[in-house]
């Protein structure tokens, strides 16, 4: 039986009015609070800081609780799950009762205090069942990383295709070892002397993906140059 919650009066400007507000306004005493692992602690806290009971309490703890598990702290996000689903449990009070969730602190601890088996076998099945949705998000916050990195990339490489549409990464891995260091070294005699010593055939496909991939800009000697078996007159 839970005895009929007093009324507690809170002002109106302690009430943030959206979860942004309550992050910026109250994160640092909701995370003094996650860290309790008693209820006389945080059931003291709670009565001395009643404007963090609200909706968005259980809402921060709970992203804090994923953040933890994303570090592989897992004695703490253990902790801070709990905190998480004291505060559900004063919320789901609040609605069974019609009442304000801040009139509800004081019965929900009285409770839990005291509660038959049942009780408290509910209140474990909720906590155990938390850690597994937080699991879940951390697998999805992974997965989601994962697709923006690699969008990401597509992104980069899409913007460094040369006007054939080669990636210039890729041409550099595939051409000789000495062009390749020609390239990166911006020495203009290796590249002239790697060309020249490449076969006919080779010399200008070669030249065709260097070209095509951004790596070089042709002159029009150039483009003379390889098809008359001699290497481009110079490199960007």
């Amino acid at each position: 039986v839970i005895n009929k919650p007093k009324k507690i009066e809170v002002k109106e400007e302690d009430e943030a009015k959206s979860l942004g507000d309550y992050f910026e306004k109250h994160g640092k005493k909701v995370k003094e609070f996650g860290l309790f692992s008693k209820y006389e602690e945080s059931h003291k806290f709670l009565k001395a800081n009643m404007y963090l009971v609200c909706e968005h309490l259980g809402s921060y703890l709970v992203i804090w609780a994923v953040d933890l598990a994303c570090e592989d702290k897992h004695e703490l996000k253990e902790r801070v799950a709990h905190q998480a689903i004291i505060a559900q449990y004063i919320m789901e009070l609040a609605r069974s009762l019609k009442r304000d969730p801040r009139d509800c602190v004081e019965p929900f601890f009285t409770r839990i205090k005291t509660a038959e088996k049942q009780y408290k076998d509910a209140f474990d099945d909720e906590f155990k069942a938390l850690l597994v949705r937080i699991e879940e998000r951390k697998q999805v916050r992974f997965e989601d990383a994962k697709k923006k990195i690699a969008e990401e990339e597509l992104e980069e490489r899409e913007a460094r295709l040369g006007p054939a549409g080669l990636d210039p990464f890729e041409v550099l891995e595939e051409i000789p070892a000495k062009m390749r260091e020609a390239f990166e070294t911006q020495n203009t005699p290796l590249l002239k002397e790697t060309f020249a010593s490449l076969p006919d055939g080779e010399r200008e496909r070669v030249y065709q993906k260097v070209v095509g991939s951004g790596l070089w800009v042709p002159s029009a000697d150039d483009v003379v140059g390889v098809g008359g078996g001699k290497p481009p007159a110079d490199a960007e």
